[in-house]
């Protein structure tokens, strides 16, 4: 039976936590300018193409933010887990 490795949050965790942060801001600053660039606009409306293309594409980030936000949430939860077992 292989021994159980202690649990730890250690520099690659915190890198990886680190970079769903930043890849989640940077999903939520692309869905920021499609949208404003497509269906938000009221002066000089976007072609119909334009918003049937952009509207799928936002609708899959949101959902890579969704992604990024469970994993993030996931990481967060570890952290304060090993934090508590070690006080």
């Amino acid at each position: 039976m292989p021994k159980k490795k202690n649990a730890s949050f250690n520099d690659d965790d915190q890198r990886y936590l680190d970079l769903l942060n930043q890849t989640q801001r940077s999903i939520q600053q692309v869905i920021y300018e499609i949208t404003s660039d497509t269906t938000d606009k009221i002066v000089d409306k976007p072609s119909q193409d334009i918003i049937f293309d952009a509207v799928p594409i936002i609708n899959k980030l949101k959902e890579a933010l969704k992604y990024t936000e469970d994993s993030i949430f996931h990481y967060e939860l570890k952290k304060i887990s090993i934090k508590k077992q070690k006080q």
